[in-house]
């Protein structure tokens, strides 16, 4: 359950006891049971899509793309991924549910029935699925067709391959059933059965190998967009069991059309008997926008929706030991680059080694990495373990010494803390020991002299490994043991070790299955688990009045003026805040930016987080405050930009966007105090490991977050952005320290170094670097918590000798009392 919405496998009445939604009396049945808006079922293998009105009839609507009307509630269908049951079309079947838009996607997709047959058979599995029994019976009259047709008798002949004559049988072009057979079950446009089929008579509805599973995918869609898209209008009444061809692009308002309102003496009814205890759906139509064109295109990719997946809490959270391992040869102490602080010696491992994050450490039977012992937390409710792994190539075996087994290398350590938890490669498995009570769990090492990603989880007392995120081990019950009082040391292989080992880290918790994603996506592109923010330009607007190109601090990525410009006196305060640098102009510009022929620095792209911040104010209606976006091509322009805009008054909206060509998503935020006359800080934030899928959009004006907005990976081009640019609409801007750095960071890191950002006109904090200056703040912080807490204790004494003082008095009043009342005083 989901606010409004429900997901059940079956039917929502009894759950358990899985059964059909497809007669009018078991639709208003299962309408009846709960109140939920949307409810997604499945168990059938046919899609299919029943409404309810206010008036609490009942309707079979098309199974197409449609829109839902908020005022009405519906059971939706999705189909089947594993086991279709449909003669005309036997592509795998799924939904998507846009619950923002009330937009329903029906998606079919196509997969290899040849390659299934194989994996089936390997099962052992006496089963024949339905689908694949109209597979052959296609198969079996293609063949006779093509022999016909060449004049041959040879048949297809086929072997798992999936060619164009199998893609023609498993998407019918344009058909909505194949009548060339009269044994092959063809649907009719029939009324829904009025009875129950049986799961044991049935001679082609099998038990599935494959459980069917709910496809309905609930996706929150948080993208605000410029302009409304207006539902299409209704149509003429369409038969509710005709299987016509998809058509993806069309979008209908699902709700009775104007025709559907009044009695109308065409109405579609069902043809065929019905059950005394059911009664026929009304059909009603669901009107495609566009005529018809290729039956039931196929996105290329269809990402997951950015919501269905647990969100990551930061892959620095819970970080016990980290070495990137990039030191170069020679050095003598590898860092650990968590807080844990336990260094490595060196050893005999061998630095300086082509890696796949950078460099990378091998070992060649010469000794192990020894960290500095330090305590671990005292209690450990989960463990995981993530290194990438090379292994060297295979070679002829020598001929075992005296008491050695041929062809089996001897068991070498991995990644272990010392007297804790083990973890070893042997006879080409990955072994892992974590309760250290003698049960394994274990899997195969690919033995292709390839990086490969190794991660070992223990979360929930269960310990699981995987291989570069798809492979994995059996799943084994296993009890983190005690941490052992005292230090504790990390080592790293052993002198039987002989592998090459790269970006070792160890967490105190379990990953999710987003985190275990985008942990080996960071390791796969190259880029190093905790990656340190750099500034790669900063744009100050010093220069002197005349001059064309604008400089670049922090490396050589200059800007151009391409219309005149006048410096101004600086907006950003002086000096910056989080840099201590003095700050003396900023520049009132209309039109600025970098060559063409460097486009590419400051792209959106999918392994890489970026922040782009300044201080701006506007003299006029708005402008673009710097982006990439294309010129466009045939898919249209791609790229992420800055926009502002003048509203009523001294209010406007503030966009950080992203077109993808089809669509622009946008982080927008209205009716901000951006045209009151004074300078304001913005930053926009892109983060690529929001998700699995999808990066996060986040914009800040004056350190408060205005507006976010969640992006498709796969919705990336940047090889089509372009050049990054600043434009004023039609008034110029005024610009100040502009600054974009390769981390998405917190306003703490902003140049307003946050919103407690100190004056730095203190004689006292002159000469300080930025990393001194943090560290004064920390100690300053420390200590006025200490003084906190010291007042707290002295008012909390305060506070307990004034109450034992009353109480005294009290018990002393109350003796005196009795005293006098003994005297007969």
């Amino acid at each position: 359950e989901s606010e409004e919405l429900l997901f059940v496998h079956a039917e929502v009445v009894e759950p358990g006891r899985f059964g059909y939604i497809e007669t009018a009396a078991e639709v208003r049945e299962n309408f009846a049971a709960r109140d939920h808006r949307v409810t997604f079922v499945g168990h059938t293998h046919r899609p299919a899509l029943f409404c309810q009105e206010v008036d609490g009839s009942i309707l079979k609507l098309e199974d197409q793309d449609c829109m839902l009307n908020e005022d009405l509630r519906y059971i939706v269908n999705v189909g089947s991924v594993g086991e279709p049951r449909t003669c005309e079309d036997i592509r795998a079947r799924y939904v998507i549910y846009d619950s923002d838009s009330r937009k329903l996607y029906y998606r079919r997709i196509e997969f290899d029935p040849e390659s299934y047959r194989v994996d089936l058979l390997g099962s052992g599995l006496a089963i024949t699925p339905f689908f694949l029994t109209v597979f052959d019976r296609r198969l079996e009259e293609h063949a006779a067709m093509r022999a016909i047709s060449d004049g041959s008798a040879a048949a297809m002949e086929t072997d798992g391959a999936y060619g164009e004559g199998v893609r023609e049988l498993v998407v019918p072009t344009g058909i909505a059933g194949d009548t060339s057979s009269a044994s092959m079950p063809i649907p009719q446009p029939t009324p829904a059965p009025t009875h129950r089929r049986s799961r044991s008579k049935s001679a082609l509805l099998v038990v599935p190998l494959l459980a069917a599973l709910v496809g309905g995918v609930f996706y929150l869609a948080n993208n605000e967009r410029d302009e409304e898209e207006e539902p299409a209008k209704p149509a003429a009444l369409i038969d509710p069991w005709a299987r016509e061809a998809d058509n993806r692009g069309a979008i209908a308002l699902v709700g009775p059309p104007i025709e559907a309102m009044a009695p109308a003496p065409g109405e579609i009814e069902f043809v065929g008997p019905a059950a005394p205890d059911t009664e026929p759906l009304p059909a009603i139509a669901v009107v495609p926008v566009l005529p018809p064109v290729t039956p039931n295109p196929v996105p290329a990719v269809v990402p997951a929706p950015p919501d269905v997946l647990q969100k990551m809490i930061g892959l620095g959270e819970g970080l016990l030991f980290y070495t990137s391992l990039d030191e170069a040869p020679g050095t003598t102490v590898l860092r650990d680059l968590s807080d844990g602080g336990r260094d490595l010696q060196t050893g005999a491992a061998i630095l300086g080694q082509a890696g796949q994050v950078g460099l990378a450490c091998r070992f060649e039977k010469g000794g192990a990495l020894t960290s500095v012992p330090k305590v671990l937390p005292s209690e450990l409710k989960g463990l995981t373990i993530s290194f990438w792994l090379r292994l060297p190539p295979k070679v002829t075996p020598k001929k075992p010494k005296e008491g050695e087994e041929a062809g089996v290398d001897p068991p070498s350590n991995l990644v272990s803390f010392h007297e804790y938890c083990e973890l070893r490669i042997e006879n080409k498995q990955i072994v892992a020991n974590l309760d250290r009570m003698g049960e394994v769990v274990r899997v195969d090492y690919p033995q292709d002299a390839a990086w490969h990603h190794v991660l070992v989880e223990n979360g929930g007392g269960i310990t699981t490994i995987w291989i570069d995120n798809s492979t994995n081990s059996d799943p084994r019950a296993e009890d983190l043991p005690k941490v052992p009082p005292g230090v504790v040391a990390v080592t790293i292989g052993s002198p039987e070790a002989n592998f090459t080992i790269d970006e070792v880290a160890v967490w105190s918790r379990r990953f999710s299955r987003d985190e275990r994603v985008i942990l080996y996506r960071r390791g796969k592109n190259g880029t190093p688990i905790l990656t340190p923010e750099r500034t790669i330009a900063h744009w100050s607007f010093d220069e002197e009045a005349g001059s064309r190109l604008f400089g670049d601090s922090e490396g050589n990525n200059f800007l151009g003026s391409y219309k005149s410009w006048t410096p101004v006196v600086g907006i950003a305060p002086n000096p910056v805040p989080l840099t201590l640098k003095a700050n003396a102009f900023a520049a009132q510009v209309l039109h600025v930016g970098e060559a063409p022929e460097k486009a590419g620095t400051f792209r959106m792209r999918s392994e890489a987080a970026f922040t782009y911040e300044g201080w701006v104010k506007f003299n006029g209606v708005g402008g673009t405050l710097g982006g990439t976006i294309s010129d466009g091509d045939e898919d249209g322009a791609h790229g992420w930009r800055i926009a502002a805009r003048r509203g009523r008054s001294a209010n406007g909206f503030l966009a950080f966007m992203y077109e993808t060509g089809a669509e622009k998503v946008q982080a927008l935020a209205k009716e901000l105090p951006l045209f009151d006359g004074f300078a304001h800080h913005f930053a926009a934030v892109w983060n690529p490991a929001d998700s699995a899928t999808h990066g996060k959009m986040t914009l800040y004006l004056d350190n408060e977050v205005v507006a976010s907005a969640s992006l498709a990976l796969a919705d990336l081009r940047p090889d089509a952005s372009g050049p990054f640019r600043i434009q004023g609409q039609r008034v110029p801007l005024i610009l100040d320290e502009l600054r974009f750095s390769s981390a998405a960071l917190q306003p703490t890191l902003f140049l307003t170094a946050g919103l407690g950002a100190r004056v730095a006109d203190d004689p006292f904090l002159k000469g300080e670097s930025v990393l001194e200056r943090r560290d004064r703040e920390i100690r300053e912080r420390k200590q006025l918590q200490l003084e906190a807490r010291k007042r707290e204790d002295a008012e909390r004494i305060k506070a307990a000798e004034v109450k034992k003082k009353k109480e005294d008095d009290r018990k002393a009043k109350a003796e005196a009392k009795r005293n006098r009342k003994k005297l007969g005083l």
